[in-house]
């Protein structure tokens, strides 16, 4: 044991006492002993040991209470890691991505869902009714129709609308969708449109290749100017999407007027709301024989890009090439040439010596900063934030921290940027627990090694955009975390570039733009689903009908692999499933294993 169990419980119940009041006080203080007794001679602790201490208080905790493991244990170990007695590792933790839900999820939803069905048989009615078709009316019917037929969100349907040019319009009727509202690149996602939805389109339009010019001109009005800098075109592409959207529900309420005058429909609860119309209407193709996954590919932007490398070379700078057969065929899959390999370089083009910075440089001035927030903490006041009669106390504070780091390594370095960065936040009323969440998600001990960490003189525009690849690829965050670090880390460099640093660096991350995460790059099609169902069928040997229904069962049903593999016969059930003969025979219900609670189970 390189040390000692009694010290270390002393200098974290100074540091935390409130870990020691309460149920797990005697957990607590066991843990730090056992703790102590894993430590290594190097005074740290691997994740390993970090892993068994948690299962060892899962097993000590009461039943209630056991699911507080974890977090009595990573409690523990970042207040021994700021002790500065040893370097603790934080256990492992595993992030089961939700699965996307295409039903309704409650009563009134369902009531929705079934109001929205009713206005998609109606609005054929209304459009023949109607003597004189307003260029509104048109975009409203198109999309309530992308909605209801091909499970197209709000968000989706607007930032479609106001990009959508003639030219975006297949010779077989489809769309070229932007992968993104702002992104004027060549990439395209191929949306198929049912014919419900391509009789709306206006006529000839198919024929058309202008692309200056809005498909529904007189009712949205101008396109957005691709010209415009980064920033602006941003800008001017939210603006633009909110205008569709406002339209749109001002003539969604006209609609809805329609309806209940017309069907004399007085029940339930009626869908005002454009949005709300979107949040239930978007499932009702699944009962069309639509996966579930292109209905939640649906939700929203960003999209995933359809365009390969064909569609660089082609004459037309809009072109884009559809994945077939042709295509599979006159492009295998080839490794690249050594040449080609060697063409690419890192972010940066300079190198610069790292020999001389001290052992464990990002784990100690990641705890600088801890510890600078924990000197804001005592200062607070009863809104949790620093009051103005502690500000010099706090810069006091900073120039303390920023000394410590100086003597780690001389700047600037992004630790020095980040402190800097946090004091003024603090001076500007944001709350502590703010403060912690910028310094474990920006300035976490990842980032901070990382090589242009050390030299922010050396920053250009390809070092930022790598530092934000490689911080997102190494966290397994939500696409609503990354919006957030996106927008945190633009402030952060922006406070640098304000107080004279990144000299070279000219256009900033902001909260706007999205990401294509790596759960996003690629989502079969039905058409893909065909070919992987024929190979297996036909190429798959002994084994191929049982994976080829493995595939239908994920693609089709939403069955997870687990549920795939665990599959049994019992589990399975031929129709017809009720007395009233709704479900022909040739139906079959697949029952996946019942989990840890009911939302667990499922039912195909």
């Amino acid at each position: 044991m390189s040390i000692d169990p009694e010290k270390l419980y002393d200098q974290v119940k100074r540091l935390c006492p409130k870990r020691f009041k309460g149920p797990d006080a005697e957990v607590v203080t066991s843990l730090i002993a056992h703790t102590a007794a894993l430590i290594d001679e190097n005074h740290r602790l691997p994740r390993a040991q970090a892993n068994q201490l948690v299962r060892a208080t899962r097993q000590a905790l009461p039943d209630g209470r056991k699911r507080r493991a974890f977090k009595l244990v990573t409690e523990v170990l970042e207040a021994i890691n700021l002790t500065e007695a040893a370097t603790c590792a934080m256990p492992g933790q595993t992030h089961h991505p939700t699965r996307p839900q295409t039903t309704a999820s409650s009563a009134l939803q369902f009531h929705q869902q079934a109001i929205a069905y009713a206005m998609d048989q109606y609005l054929d009615r209304w459009l023949a009714e109607r003597a004189a078709l307003e260029p509104m009316d048109r975009a409203l019917a198109l999309a309530l129709r992308l909605t209801t037929r091909t499970g197209m969100g709000a968000d989706l349907v607007s930032g479609s609308l106001a990009r959508l040019t003639p030219a975006c319009v297949t010779t077989d009727g489809n769309l070229r969708l932007p992968i993104d509202i702002a992104n004027f690149s060549r990439a395209y996602y191929h949306w198929p449109l049912p014919p419900g939805c391509a009789r709306l389109l206006p006529p000839g339009s198919h024929k058309d290749t202008r692309d200056e010019v809005l498909l529904l001109a007189e009712a949205l009005g101008e396109p957005i100017d691709p010209t415009l800098h980064e920033d602006a075109l941003i800008d001017a592409a939210a603006e633009k999407q909110k205008a569709v959207t406002d339209a749109l529900q001002k003539a969604f309420q006209a609609f809805a007027q329609d309806f209940r005058r017309d069907t004399g429909h007085r029940g339930g609860v009626p869908l005002k709301s454009w949005t709300t119309f979107c949040l239930v209407g978007r499932f009702i193709p699944q009962g069309r024989g639509m996966p579930p996954a292109l209905i939640e590919l649906g939700k929203g932007f960003p999209l995933p890009a359809c365009t390969d490398l064909h569609a660089l070379t082609a004459p037309d700078a809009r072109q884009s090439v559809r994945l077939s057969g042709n295509t599979l065929a006159s492009a295998p899959i080839k490794p690249p040439t050594a040449d080609l390999a060697n063409l690419t370089a890192p972010a940066g083009g300079e190198w610069f010596d790292t020999e001389a910075l001290p052992e464990d440089w990002a784990t100690k001035a990641n705890r600088i900063l801890q510890r600078f927030c924990q000197d804001a903490e005592a200062l607070q006041g009863k809104n949790h934030y620093v009051t103005e009669a502690n500000h010099q106390k706090l810069k006091d504070q900073r120039d303390k921290r920023l000394g410590e780091l100086n003597a780690l390594w001389a700047g600037p370095t992004l630790a020095h940027i980040g402190l800097g960065w946090l004091c003024e936040l603090a001076l500007k009323r944001a709350k502590i627990s703010t403060l912690r969440t910028y310094v474990s998600r920006l300035l976490a001990v990842s980032t901070l090694a990382l090589e242009p960490a050390m030299n922010l003189p050396l920053w250009d525009d390809d070092i930022v955009y790598g530092m934000e690849t490689r911080i997102i690829a190494s966290r397994d965050w939500q696409h609503t975390t990354v919006g957030h670090f996106r927008q945190t880390w633009g402030d952060c460099l922006r406070y640098a570039k304000r107080i004279g640093h990144l000299p070279e660096v000219e256009h900033l991350p902001g909260g706007q733009a999205h990401v294509h995460t790596a759960k996003r790059i690629h989502i079969l099609t039905p058409y893909e689903a065909g070919l992987i169902w024929n190979h297996c069928l036909h190429h798959g040997g002994v084994w191929g009908a049982q994976a080829a229904a493995a595939v239908m069962l994920g693609f089709y049903g939403g069955l997870r692999s687990a549920d795939v593999l665990g599959l049994c016969k019992h589990r399975i059930q031929k129709g017809p499933f009720h007395r009233s003969e709704m479900s022909p025979d040739h139906h079959i219900k697949v029952s996946s294993s019942p989990g840890s609670s009911i939302a667990a189970s499922l039912t195909v």
